[in-house]
């Protein structure tokens, strides 16, 4: 802009000097400056709008990231009363195929902007399951003394609650995960999660092998 600013006067200052001032040609550089100006404004106005929305979308990644870190901390309470309950062996597998879809959302939703706010509405809904969950178990393990007086068919019906709530919450995460992850495919043509595979694997093993710590 002040380059442009300097020539015009550059020009004007040379045309005085021999009594012919270009009427045109100065119109001409006075636009060509109000164009340039008007750029500039345009670029700064752009870029003031790119960096509101990128913090937007920081905040609710932020979010969506806290949320799924509080399911992680839900599922390790619930995995502790899961033997107390002798469910063990039929919980855990759900619980970890719930920690890998919520990671898929996490990852595929990092990968596309436009995600996270689905991302962000289905991890409400999920705590709120797994809190409601949650509550459930510690109060069968209030009671647990009374539950093992009840007949074997009654407590069936007590621990597949667990269960059948656990394969919801599975089952709708997997639908999130796959709809994230079809939106990404046909945006990118690649799966953002392949990289993370090794790496999510490992954090489910952490995840469960802390649970097991806990409960020693």
């Amino acid at each position: 802009m002040k380059r442009l600013i300097f020539l015009s006067v550059l020009f004007l200052l040379a045309f005085r000097s021999y009594g012919q001032l270009n009427v045109p040609l100065l119109h001409q550089l006075v636009e060509s400056n109000k164009t340039e100006y008007g750029k500039q404004i345009d670029a700064k106005n752009q870029q003031a709008k790119n960096t509101a929305i990128e913090s937007t979308n920081k905040s609710l990644m932020t979010s969506v990231k806290n949320r799924y870190r509080t399911l992680q901390e839900r599922f390790a309470k619930m995995s502790i009363i899961f033997d107390a309950v002798n469910i063990g062996v039929s919980a855990t597998p759900l619980v970890r195929e719930i920690i890998k879809e919520q990671q898929k959302i996490v990852v595929y939703s990092q990968s596309d902007p436009l995600l996270i706010p689905i991302a962000l509405d289905s991890e409400v809904i999920f705590v709120q399951k797994a809190n409601s969950l949650v509550n459930y178990l510690i109060g069968l393990c209030a009671v647990i003394g009374d539950v093992n007086q009840m007949r074997v068919s009654d407590r069936r019906i007590l621990f597949q609650h667990i269960l059948d709530e656990l394969r919801t919450i599975s089952y709708l995460s997997g639908g999130v995960a796959r709809t994230l992850q079809a939106s990404v495919l046909k945006k990118r043509g690649t799966d953002p999660f392949s990289d993370y595979i090794n790496r999510e694997e490992t954090l489910v093993n952490d995840i469960m092998n802390n649970v097991k710590i806990l409960k020693q």
